[in-house]
């Protein structure tokens, strides 16, 4: 039975597929369009140090909707459902009145990717338009309501997207909602984009990352990309105008964010599952006018496992039991310090990861250093990101640096000791997959995307429907 509570703000919250935090104008790269997002960090308040704990697209949204790591919601890998017993924020909010909706990119519901997600498992969500998982950009379909029947669009997917996010938006102004916009863009196929967005671009006046190649084909691919960014900036413009005309803006905390971002060739690396910047760095833009000010002066860094908790707390909602997350709303609303550091990991390595070698890792990012260490305990990766914003030169094979290895090796041990989720003694790879009776589960999973190449643990795989 839903709580009958005095009128809440509304809450927009718009996630991207694989943005990098780095390219947006606001944070200083003016070669990429994002003036919607812009405007609206202008306005609000713009996290400079926002980090995806675990960056890949899978275990990180987990996070963003259950305020918990991979070894608590079980979303270890790609294509494993989330946990059926923990709460969720939408269902957080759902039992205090809000309005729920879900719109775009869902990927928690284990396999097939492509699927009809039955209400049951919808996980808070009243209103849903979503297939689970496809990377189709255009002409394609998504499920909505009681009926396992495709809905078929055509034209380009974001804008499909917007036009229900717009419809819900404008219908539901009677109580309190909370709307997520998954987009799919900027991830791959980055082909996938309208011309009309290419053609802002000219692939001649940008300037790749110096830590990655710069030649015709790095920049093409760069122009792709901005192309798909400009794009969901595009949709977010439509998605502020609409607020607005509902006469909302003031009533409305809009928070924009994406899962991860992408290596793009940077240390000769494609896709994600590594600590380096390009993939854990994310964008975080809040706005609320009547409650977020302007320019607020906000240290540190923030997680995205702490967005579920911090966002309750900016509304006065219950927070998520026994979350992980920091409700950091406290800052957000007055000033001052976020988290000292992030803990980051990536506990399977699995698919793209691994096959280009990416081990299993756990590590932090704080102001200024990023540290890793592998699964097997070794320390893998330690930057100084003020004195080596590219991470050229991993100071754990450096014989005189080796004290500020040691002190991040104790500092990481701090932050581990601060996980109640996290098994004693630690666990990585397949062990943990083992040790989180997630057997059958990973088989149907390894099965479905790599056949007999799969790696497979004792158990059959599940079969889903």
């Amino acid at each position: 039975m839903r709580k009958q509570t005095a009128r809440r703000p509304n809450i927009l919250l718009v996630v991207a597929d694989q943005w990098r935090g780095m390219d947006q104008g606001w944070a200083g790269n003016p070669e990429v369009h994002t003036p919607n997002l812009d405007r609206l960090a202008a306005g609000g308040v713009a996290i400079r140090h926002a980090y995806a704990n675990t960056p890949v697209c899978g275990p990180s949204r987990a996070s963003l909707f259950t305020g918990q790591l991979p070894d608590a919601h079980h979303v270890v890998a790609n294509d494993l459902p989330l946990r059926p017993d923990l709460p969720t924020m939408a269902e957080i909010l759902a039992e205090h009145g809000y309005q729920t909706g879900l719109i775009g990119k869902w990927h928690l519901d284990g396999l097939p990717r492509d699927s009809w997600v039955p209400p049951q498992r919808r996980r808070g969500f009243d209103y849903w338009a979503s297939s689970n998982c496809t990377h189709v950009y255009f002409d394609g379909h998504y499920y909505t309501g009681d009926s396992p029947e495709p809905v078929t669009f055509i034209g380009y997917e974001p804008e499909a997207q917007t036009e229900l996010a717009v419809d819900f938006i404008r219908q539901h102004q009677d109580q309190p909602y909370f709307l997520v916009v998954s987009y799919n863009p900027p991830h791959d196929p980055y082909d996938d984009v309208p011309e009309r967005y290419l053609e802002r671009y000219d692939p001649n006046k940008l300037t790749p990352r110096a830590n990655g190649p710069d030649d015709g084909a790095q920049r093409d691919l760069l122009c792709k990309y901005y192309a798909g960014i400009t794009a969901v900036d595009d949709q977010l413009g439509r998605l502020l105008d609409t607020v607005d005309e509902c006469g909302a803006t003031g009533d409305t905390l809009v928070v924009v964010t994406a899962d991860h971002g992408d290596m793009l060739n940077s240390h000769g690396r494609r896709a994600k599952q590594v600590p380096y910047e390009e993939a854990i760095s994310v964008p975080l833009v809040l706005s609320w006018p009547s409650v977020l000010r302007p320019n607020t002066a906000v240290s540190g860094a923030m997680g995205l496992v702490d967005l579920p908790t911090t966002v309750l707390g900016l509304v006065g909602v219950d927070a998520l039991p026994s979350a992980y997350g920091q409700d950091l709303s406290g800052a957000l609303r007055d000033g001052g310090k976020l988290r000292d550091r992030v803990l980051l990991s990536n506990l399977v390595s699995f698919d793209q990861g691994y096959l280009q070698g990416v081990p299993d890792w756990v590590g932090f990012r704080d102001r200024r250093f990023t540290y890793a260490r592998r699964g097997d305990g070794t320390s893998w990766l330690l930057y100084d990101n003020d004195a080596d914003p590219w991470q050229a030169t991993n100071l754990v094979v450096d014989p005189g640096r080796q004290a500020d290895v040691r002190w991040a090796e104790e500092q990481l041990d701090e932050l581990l000791r601060q996980v109640p989720s996290a098994p004693d003694p630690p666990s990585y790879g397949l062990d943990l997959v083992r040790r989180l009776d997630l057997n059958e589960l990973w088989n149907a999973r390894e099965q479905a995307l790599h056949g007999d190449r799969g790696r497979f643990l004792p158990g059959q795989p599940v079969v889903t429907q």
